[in-house]
């Protein structure tokens, strides 16, 4: 039905003709095929335009749902396109409207996986005892890859041939391949150990080492099963090595192999290669033992001899070629005590020995040997010198480097004794010799003065005092001494009088009537130091009126010495004050110092003054005036007379 907004109202008694125009649905003309598009890839499809018709003639607007991922419809170009982002089977409706009505058809699009090539790798390995894992890459890479071996996931360890297969395992993408396995056997190294075995003595038993296990196997199981048997193999091999040698217990010293062969071994996962070890038949220990020997100091050497021990087999010196080597230090010039005699192979053989050698003693007898004390000499007071002996009737260029130990050796004298001769006595102490034996001879210890040094004390006075007392001081004292052990006194004098101008003059010592009986006296002049004495330096007090200059400062002196005046002085003192003509009335310091005065005798000490500013006299003179009877008062003037420095002073009239 057509109409107008104002048809809506009806108005009563109208006559109204209506026209009633029927929309027709949309119509599928031919249903769409199912599409195939691929995981990754580029999708694109258009339906034909006359898959829809409207009877209508109207114009159809299109809409798709159930779409794959990565997919979108364009209505105006009827176009499906994309890249699809999972593989699957996804059913797609289709809608064509008319605004009004719908027509819809239902077709879909399977998105394929991808196609991917998988690469296997490490197909040949050696046996390890751990799992032999092929690996696998791809292409495109980074895919999860699901290896199996003889159909199964679980990876072997075994050495043999095994199919493997390797399968994509990717929602997307597809592919596989097919390869074979190879774990070889591990090789395993069968090694004889070497043995050795003593001359006649029966052979060891024989074992082998293994070389060639992988990941510890056949650690637990390496040993021997006892005497006489072959060691156990290892877990992962069954049976035994065979060991055999052609030694037996009455072969000669020398190497025999050890043959070592397959025997009963056998292993799944090991191939065997060997080797041959060694036994050694060794020789048996001769011990050649040297005869002990003696001689008189001086004497030459006797003739050495050695005996044998440790004799096998019923042997005897007669499978003995050769002779040891037994030889000494000694000489007829070598000093007395015990020589070791060293025995040695020298030409000494045997076939089926070694030999062991025990050294053998050289014994040689003592002579006697002078000792003399050393005569010795000190002063009084100190410690005893070193004792020292010396040694008369040593013989084949001996020297005190051959004797130990040393001599007793003591005096009576000490460190308190007087001057004089003390007997040094000796005695054999700790001194040893293996070649002499001891003579004894006293000597004599000789104690002379000591130095004491008279040293004149230094002094100082001032200069007009009188000279000090001079003393002097003693060191070297010894042993407690002090100046009671002394006679008479030192002299002493100086050439500084009263009047003596500062200075240094010396005090000469000298010995005077001093002596002491262990004592030499030596002599230390001292110093007089003559000062300066104190001269006071005093500033006079002055006064002046406010608004004078200051008078000239002067100063008065006290402390003079020897009839000395200001003679004697050079330069001024430095007298100064504050005060200006402006300063106000009261008491100002004057400031004494030592300026530019000097005095070679004379130090100064200072002493301040005062100057007193006074009042200024001034005078107010009022001026006359007169006024009428019953007039104010006129102003009053006056004049102000003797104003200083422009002071404000005004008069009250």
């Amino acid at each position: 039905m057509n109409s107008t907004p104002d048809d809506l109202a009806f108005r009563p008694g109208a006559a109204y003709v209506f026209t009633l125009d029927v929309n027709r649905a949309p119509v599928l003309a031919t249903a769409l095929n199912n599409q195939t598009a691929t995981y990754g890839s580029a999708f694109s499809y258009t339906f034909p335009a006359g898959t829809f018709t409207d009877p209508d003639g109207n114009s159809l607007t299109y809409a798709a749902s159930g779409l794959p991922g990565g997919i979108t419809l364009n209505s105006g170009t009827r176009t499906f396109s994309g890249t699809p982002t999972a593989a699957g089977s996804n059913w797609v409706t289709l809608v064509a409207s008319d605004s009004f009505l719908t027509a819809t058809n239902t077709f879909a699009i399977v998105v394929v996986k991808a196609a991917a090539s998988v690469q296997l790798a490490a197909l040949g390995q050696a046996y390890s005892g751990t799992l032999r894992i092929a690996t696998s890459t791809t292409t495109p890479s980074g895919l999860a890859v699901v290896v199996t071996y003889d159909g199964s996931t679980n990876a072997p360890t075994g050495a043999g041939s095994y199919m493997v297969v390797g399968t994509v395992a990717q929602a997307n993408y597809a592919g596989s391949v097919t390869n074979t396995l190879t774990v070889t056997k591990a090789p395993l190294l069968v090694i004889g150990d070497y043995k050795s075995r003593v001359y006649g003595h029966t052979n060891p038993v024989l074992t082998a080492s293994y070389s060639g296990f992988v990941n510890n196997e056949g650690i637990r199981s390496l040993g021997n099963r006892g005497s006489g048997k072959t060691p156990l193999a290892p877990s992962p091999v069954t049976g035994a090595a065979s060991l055999t040698t052609t030694a037996d217990a009455t072969s000669p010293v020398g190497p025999y192999t050890i043959t070592v062969a397959l025997g009963t071994l056998a292993s799944a996962n090991y191939s065997f290669s060997f080797t041959n070890g060694v036994l050694t038949v060794e020789q048996a220990v001769l011990t050649v033992a040297t005869d002990n020997k003696s001689r008189t100091y001086g004497s030459t050497n006797p003739v050495f001899t050695a005996s044998y021990a440790g004799w096998l087999n019923t042997d005897s010196a007669t499978v003995l070629g050769g002779a040891p080597s037994l030889v000494t230090t000694t000489t007829t010039n070598s000093a007395v005590g015990a020589y070791t005699i060293t025995a040695a192979i020298g030409t000494l053989t045997a076939t089926n020995y070694s030999f062991a050698f025990t050294n053998g003693t050289l014994t040689v007898g003592k002579t006697e040997l002078l000792v003399s004390a050393d005569a010795k000499s000190r002063a009084y007071g100190v410690t005893n010198p070193v004792l020292t002996a010396s040694y008369s009737g040593f013989v084949n260029g001996d020297t005190t480097a051959n004797l130990t130990g040393a001599p007793g050796l003591s005096t009576t004298a000490g460190t308190t004794s007087s001057v004089g001769s003390y007997p040094i006595m000796v005695t054999v102490g700790t001194l040893g010799s293996g070649n002499y034996n001891f003579a004894f001879t006293d000597g004599l210890l000789t104690v002379g003065k000591s130095t004491l040094t008279v040293a004149a004390d230094s002094k100082s006075r001032v200069y007009g005092a009188a000279n000090p007392e001079l003393t002097v001081s003693y060191t070297g004292w010894i042993n407690g001494d002090t100046t009671n052990v002394l006679t008479g006194a030192p002299s002493l004098a100086t050439l500084a009088t009263t009047n003596s101008p500062i200075g240094d003059y010396v005090i000469t010592a000298a010995a005077g009537t001093l002596a002491a009986g262990n004592y030499d006296l030596a002599f230390t002049n001292g110093t007089l130091r003559v000062t300066q004495a104190v001269l006071a330096v005093a500033a006079d007090n002055k006064s002046r009126n406010y608004g004078s200059t200051n008078p000239v400062f002067t100063a008065s002196y006290t402390g003079w010495l020897n009839g000395d005046t200001t003679n004697v002085l050079s330069g001024a003192p430095s007298l100064t004050s504050t005060t200006t003509t402006n300063s106000a009335v009261g008491g100002y310091v004057i400031t004494a110092a030592i300026g530019t005065l000097s005095a070679t005798n004379y130090s100064f000490a200072f002493t301040n003054g005062t100057l007193t500013v006074d009042k200024a006299a001034m005078s107010i003179t009022a001026d006359a005036t007169n006024r009428v009877y019953g007039a104010v008062n006129p102003a009053f003037t006056g004049t102000v007379v003797g104003v200083l420095n422009n002071d404000n002073i005004t008069g009250l009239y």
